[in-house]
């Protein structure tokens, strides 16, 4: 269960777990959205229809009347918090499905899910968390603190975060015992064929958006936001393009800072270098056309998109937040900045856009890097055993 099926990076991680688990053969398997009416809500949802996997949205006001909702349950829900109250609408849904493992993905869909799950009886009930616990972000509501430290107390609750950054976080936070959360890295599928292809297209990426085939191009791909930070990315970019005036930039994303990224852009001193190209579906595409991938982060867990370009043998710089750090050989497939000034940041892009060799060596070390630390088979088999017994026979 998890919000939607959007452009993001644990819809991405929700989605490539159950295809994987579809293809060892975890039978029965579905997936349910609690909104999925948008067309962006539903991003990823061809790949799960492709295999056949089942995705439902969820019922609302299902406890007004369902059939699952006992006269003695009604009462406990009313109960709760009003922000809370449509936590039946997962237990139907729970109760219609009778799953052994509920794995559920961010946070309001781990605590109204979590509670309904417990309500339900489900006896493996898996809370992925996100990159830092909620109070970093908007989204943030009073009862999510109260809500997971009560459901770490119940019976077959296990929670997981995807770096130890993260799992560290959320302990803080919750005020909990290190090690009380287990850390299950990202898969991702290294498909040789697929990244080869990414990379033959390279030239005809650069096209489409008029940019030679020959210049030194840094770029992104990121969501818009103020954690993202895309303001200091071009602050970065203009400082490197003062030093290197060839260099270009691509920024692959979109969001609510998009004006504001879109006037910072046509300003002097970056106008015409910098491309942004907008939501990239085939994001894999926009990184194999780079020489060099920029992260800027305020706030991160463990950012798919640094492994992504090293899977393709792009190096890649990052700001040190989250687990950033866990997914760079720092010097060997990439670099971690130790500040995240401008002039800082921008010295270092500038030394390693002048050292090919250095790139050449380490878009090779990238690659065996991620795909020994970051496989989708690893990662199935740490979640299969998160899961327990139900799935154990299925690795």
């Amino acid at each position: 269960m998890i919000g939607t099926l959007g452009p993001g990076g644990a819809e991405r991680q929700a989605v490539l777990t159950a295809v994987g688990g579809f293809h060892r053969g975890w039978r029965p398997l579905r997936i349910t959205c609690v909104f999925l009416k948008e067309e962006w809500q539903r991003f990823f949802l061809p790949q799960l229809e492709a295999v056949g996997i089942p995705v439902g949205e969820l019922a609302r006001d299902s406890l007004l009347g369902g059939e699952f909702c006992t006269e003695s349950l009604l009462p406990v829900f009313q109960q709760l918090p009003r922000r809370l109250q449509d936590a039946g609408d997962y237990y139907q849904i729970l109760m219609d499905q009778k799953p052994a493992v509920a794995h559920l993905w961010l946070d309001e869909c781990n605590i109204k899910g979590g509670l309904a799950a417990v309500a339900a009886g489900v006896p493996r009930i898996v809370l992925g968390t996100r990159s830092l616990p909620p109070h970093n972000f908007s989204l943030h509501q009073p009862y999510m603190r109260e809500g997971y430290r009560w459901l770490l107390k119940q019976t077959g609750v296990v929670l997981l975060n995807n770096s130890r950054a993260g799992a560290r976080a959320y302990e803080e936070w919750l005020q909990i015992p290190t090690g009380s959360i287990q850390v299950v890295y990202n898969g991702f599928d290294f498909d040789d064929e697929v990244l080869q292809r990414h990379r033959a297209g390279r030239t005809a990426y650069r096209q489409r958006h008029g940019i030679s085939a020959e210049v030194l191009l840094v770029g992104t791909v990121m969501r818009l936001s103020e954690e993202k930070r895309p303001l200091l990315w071009l602050e970065i970019a203009a400082a490197v393009h003062r030093h290197l005036p060839d260099v270009r930039f691509l920024m692959a994303g979109d969001g609510n800072l998009r004006s504001e990224v879109q006037q910072r852009a046509d300003c002097d001193d970056l106008r015409g270098v910098v491309s942004l190209v907008g939501y990239e579906r085939q994001a894999l595409g926009a990184i194999a056309a780079l020489d060099l991938f920029l992260l800027t982060s305020r706030a991160e867990g463990l950012p798919n998109v640094l492994v992504e370009a090293q899977a393709l043998g792009i190096p890649v710089i990052t700001t040190d937040v989250g687990g950033a750090s866990e997914t760079v050989c720092h010097g060997v497939s990439g670099w971690v900045l130790d500040k995240d000034e401008i002039g800082e940041a921008a010295a270092q892009v500038v030394r390693l856009l002048q050292n090919p060799e250095w790139r050449c060596q380490a878009g090779l070390d990238a690659h065996r890097f991620v795909s020994e630390k970051f496989g989708v088979g690893r990662m199935l088999d740490a979640t299969s055993d998160v899961y327990g017994a139900c799935f154990g026979d299925f690795k």
